[in-house]
């Protein structure tokens, strides 16, 4: 985060998308470092997305429990798809894509979780469009 050019980046930006995962590592790594990160993205507004979510490890709560973040109504999760890293492996992304638009069922929930984070970041978009018009 102290490198110039993501500071650049971070300051031209109207939201940053927090990628976390329930993996306990990972989460006590981020715990540790959670306040040098927010100082860093210096109130800009973050969408926070679970990869990989499995409600059989937990719910968001949970994460945010680990973190130490109380109010997660807002945050998104990404399922875990077997799909997803079996289209990455076999160079077909494209095709992932579109079962997802398809609706297919063994990607549905993706379809889901893709619209609530767009959802979340166009919101952030249109409060900045107005509040730049202001």
């Amino acid at each position: 985060m102290e490198k110039k050019n993501v500071s650049a980046i971070i300051k031209e930006v109207d939201c940053v998308v927090m990628v976390l995962t329930q993996a306990i590592g990972e989460l006590n790594r981020f715990r540790e470092k959670k306040m040098r990160i927010l100082k860093a993205l210096n109130k800009k507004k973050i969408i926070v997305v679970i990869n990989k979510f499995d409600p059989y490890y937990g719910r968001i709560k949970d994460v945010g429990d680990k973190i130490g973040v109380k109010n997660t109504k807002t945050w998104s999760v990404i399922h875990n798809n077997r799909n997803i890293a079996y289209c990455q492996n076999k160079g077909m992304t494209l095709n992932l894509t579109e079962k997802i638009m398809k609706r297919e069922a063994d990607v549905i929930e993706l379809d889901s979780d893709i619209k609530q984070i767009t959802k979340a970041i166009i919101e952030i978009k249109r409060n900045a469009s107005r509040n730049s018009v202001k």
